[in-house]
Parts: structure tokens; C-alpha cells; sequence
């Protein structure tokens, strides 16, 4: 927590993101959908984007409440390489 406390604050971030479906069977639910984080440096700089997609896998609590018990991001871009 500390590391990225450090990092954030020294970007612009905005984030879209766009749900393509949401399903709940019993206790448990999944979303997915994809989203776009575009970083720009404050000190100046490029913008970074990164596409990808999600699914994030819900489990209802005993109390009604939905609690996330996974989730997980992919991005579509390609590592850079080790030349960058």
C-alpha cells in the first residue's frame, strides 16, 4: 500500500469503464466487461493507455451484501519491449 501510495499521487488517471454483462446465480455473481486507464504524468510527459478486459466474481454475505471473492484484469497491449 505504501509503494502506491507514493506512486499515484504523481499521475492524472482516468478510467472508462464498460460493463458487457452481469449474471447472479444463488450466492454467487460475475460481471465482465473491458475498460480503458489512460496515466499521465503531472511533472508532464506522455499519456499511457491501456485496454483490457475484466471479470469480477461476486459472493453474497449473510447479511445481503455482495462482497468481490475474485477479480481479475487482462490487458490487451502488448508488453513493451526490453529495448524500451
Amino acid at each position: 500500500r505504501a509503494k502506491y501510495e507514493s506512486i499515484f499521487p504523481q499521475f492524472i488517471s482516468k478510467m472508462a469503464i464498460t460493463n458487457k454483462e452481469t449474471r447472479v446465480a444463488g450466492d454467487w455473481a460475475y460481471a465482465r466487461g473491458t475498460g480503458i486507464l489512460s496515466t499521465t504524468p503531472k511533472k508532464g510527459g506522455k499519456t499511457t493507455k491501456i485496454d483490457g478486459k475484466y471479470l469480477t466474481i461476486l459472493e453474497r454475505q449473510a447479511d445481503g451484501s455482495w462482497k468481490i471473492a475474485i477479480d481479475c484484469f487482462n490487458s490487451n497491449v502488448p508488453p513493451a519491449s526490453e529495448k524500451e
